[in-house]
């Protein structure tokens, strides 16, 4: 499932 590696990875990149 990389569907939570997704989300942190964007939600990472959105709190730049």
């Amino acid at each position: 499932m990389s569907s939570i590696s997704d989300t942190v990875k964007r939600a990472r990149e959105a709190r730049e």
